[in-house]
């Protein structure tokens, strides 16, 4: 070692007097270009603890999230109820909610923010909230949409973001389900004759127009075995081959499926369908809730 490197070294290490540092970062400035271990890095260091940090903070919320679906679904006469949420990554925007009206009533919700992660997962936080607060002041399906477009709108339209939504009030009293939809996929219902019915009343996603309005469409529950609200990670998922699962598929499996299965029976059986279908796992948020009519059919 010459002299010129000893004196750069010498000064180094009086400098390093002037603050407390770690071994790696030390070692780093008294010989620039040290063959330091990438574990003593200290760049690497703060990296990995960064790292580290943000799983666990995403680990939370993918609890939080959790956390906000149906414990228990109400018990409604003559029927039984199952539902299903998993998100592609950490947390997602994908939910469901089932909320007991009465003894006789209840309404069911499923719904899609647009994109996935973090800010998919706050907008379906603040749209379960919504649902829960809204609902205590209407029961009609169009305008528990129409209010939450509205409180919405602002906050979606200024990251250029929608939501799709289905909102179905299920009445055994009255024998009915009344169902209005924001852009969302079809109600697919399995009838008396084991027909499928796809049902999509007209309007548009939240977050698209302050003042959207929804139509409203009534089905009778004596014509009504199975009734599945879902968002489009099930029909839109595709298989190794590329081939997509698609809601022709869906429908199939559904009347193929659907008889003396109960709901919880049914969700576990769809599972399994499209595990098969998929075995590496959901690309995308994939959600249903199943209505079923207890009984043989």
């Amino acid at each position: 070692m010459d002299a010129g490197a000893r004196q750069e070294i010498a000064s180094n290490a009086a400098e390093s007097l002037d603050a407390p540092q770690s071994p790696a970062a030390l070692l780093l400035r008294l010989l620039p270009g040290a063959n330091v271990p990438p574990i003593l890095s200290p760049e690497l260091h703060q990296s990995e603890l960064e790292r580290r940090l943000t799983a666990h903070e995403l680990e939370i919320a993918r609890r939080i999230q959790q956390s906000l679906l149906p414990k228990a679904l109400p018990s409604l006469k003559g029927f039984g109820l199952a539902g299903f949420c998993c998100s592609a990554r950490q947390v997602g925007g994908d939910l469901f909610d089932v909320l007991a009206f009465s003894a006789d009533s209840v309404l069911l919700l499923v719904a899609d923010v647009m994109g996935k992660g973090v800010p998919a997962a706050l907008f379906a936080a603040t749209l379960r909230t919504l649902v829960r607060t809204i609902s205590e002041w209407t029961k009609r399906p169009s305008e528990l949409l129409a209010r939450m477009n509205r409180l919405m709108f602002e906050e979606l339209a200024n990251v250029d973001m929608f939501i799709t939504a289905q909102a179905v009030v299920v009445d055994t009293r009255k024998r009915e389900m009344v169902l209005a939809s924001a852009g969302h996929c079809p109600l697919l219902v399995i009838g008396c004759a084991n027909e499928t019915i796809a049902i999509s009343p007209k309007g548009l996603p939240l977050g698209i127009s302050p003042e959207s309005s929804f139509a409203e469409e009534t089905v009778s529950l004596d014509n009504c075995h199975c009734a599945m609200l879902y968002t489009d990670g099930l029909t839109e998922m595709r298989n190794a081959d590329g081939s997509l699962y698609g809601q022709p598929r869906l429908e199939t499996w559904l009347r193929k499926n659907t008889g003396t299965n109960t709901a919880e029976q049914l969700k576990e059986r769809l599972l399994a369908e499209l595990r098969q279908f998929q075995p590496e796992g959901p690309q995308d948020d994939q959600t249903f809730l199943l209505l079923t009519k207890q009984g043989a059919r």
